[in-house]
């Protein structure tokens, strides 16, 4: 299965590829993958993306085999439920309607970021969206009954006010919303984006982390 997106005309993600189970290991991947670039050549495509699990080295081989590139890691993090009192609740932040905070993120988050990335917070119904200052976000519900978890599916900070610890800032408010619950951030953004402070909040590594790979015709 191949995406697209109107604002990035020329460009094509392989959402979906697999071989079903007794017929792997006959050369019918690599059969498709090569089908699929013949084709976006013939079509005027410009380039293709993926994301692969890292772990997965037969898939990882076979992109690389045909000529995709790893473009960079994409890393997932989670830490342990947030006991009481870890984080103290700003009162400076507040809830405001996903729908904003999607529209300003389409706006003002890098365009380059993994296609995964702009489809995680996609379902409005399941999510909120707040705001601290310059800073706004997309979280699973945090008062859901029915998860042990929360999910981080959005942070960024408005341009000219990055690089002033205000992601930090708005990262410890949401933590403080969460106590007792599991917090996890799925591989969907570069590594570098996270790293830092995921450190100084007590975050690890997932298990699960991805590749993005792309490759110019």
């Amino acid at each position: 299965m191949v995406g697209q997106r109107a604002d990035k005309p020329g460009q094509v993600r392989l959402a979906m590829m697999g071989v079903a189970e007794g017929h792997t290991g006959k050369g019918i991947g690599k059969q498709l993958v090569q089908a699929l670039i013949a084709q976006e050549r013939e079509r005027g495509t410009k380039r293709i993306e993926l994301e692969c699990i890292t772990i997965n080295e037969p898939a990882l081989k076979l992109y690389l085999n045909q000529g995709f590139q790893k473009y960079r890691q994409l890393s997932g993090w989670e830490r342990d439920p947030i006991p009481e009192g870890e984080f103290q609740q700003n009162p400076d932040l507040k809830q405001v309607e996903v729908e904003m905070v999607r529209e300003i993120a389409k706006k003002h988050m890098a365009p380059d970021l993994a296609w995964q990335a702009w489809n995680a917070w996609s379902e409005t119904k399941t999510h909120d969206a707040y705001q601290l200052g310059n800073t706004y976000a997309i979280i699973t519900k945090p008062d859901d009954k029915n998860s042990d978890k929360v999910s981080l599916t959005s942070l960024f900070v408005m341009p000219e006010y990055r690089r002033q610890g205000q992601g930090e800032r708005m990262a410890k408010a949401l933590l403080a919303l969460c106590v007792g619950k599991k917090v996890m951030v799925g591989a969907l953004f570069p590594r570098e984006y996270g790293e830092e402070m995921a450190a100084k909040l007590g975050f690890r590594d997932t298990e699960i982390q991805q590749f993005h790979l792309e490759m110019n015709l």
